[in-house]
């Protein structure tokens, strides 16, 4: 599960570099008066580019985001694994968020759920369904 958590920490990390990337001829934001008019319907909107110095200055503030956001969830989040007929269970801190089944119950499958309001039993199949 580890190695689950730190895939999707890169792709976290990929996905801020990404969006926060220049464009492909140097500058953060190039803008015509027809785009400025497209997406915000009036010309007299002045759009403003970032110079470099401002742009060094607020360098590496999407990376600080996603790695304590990153962090914050890796350090919250549990899995227990098999249990008698649990199969796996995620939990928030203390408190389960899902749980995955294998056992008799209401619900026609033997194999179930339970996420949201951990009493009911929710077929893998219908998870909408509870019983």
């Amino acid at each position: 599960m580890k190695k689950l958590f730190i895939m999707m920490f890169g792709l976290l990390f990929v996905a801020s570099a990404t969006f926060a990337s220049p464009s492909a001829n140097g500058d953060m934001m190039s803008m015509s008066k027809t785009d400025s008019q497209v997406l915000f319907g009036d010309s007299s909107v002045n759009v403003v580019a970032l110079n470099s110095d401002e742009m060094k200055a607020t360098e590496g503030e999407g990376f600080k985001w996603v790695y304590n956001t990153g962090r914050f969830v890796y350090k919250n989040t549990y899995f227990d694994g098999y249990n008698g007929s649990r199969i796996f269970q995620i939990r928030w801190r203390k408190r389960p968020v899902f749980r995955l089944d294998y056992k008799a119950n209401p619900s026609p499958t033997m194999l179930h759920m339970h996420f949201n309001n951990m009493k009911y039993h929710r077929p893998w199949y219908a998870p909408w369904r509870k019983y």
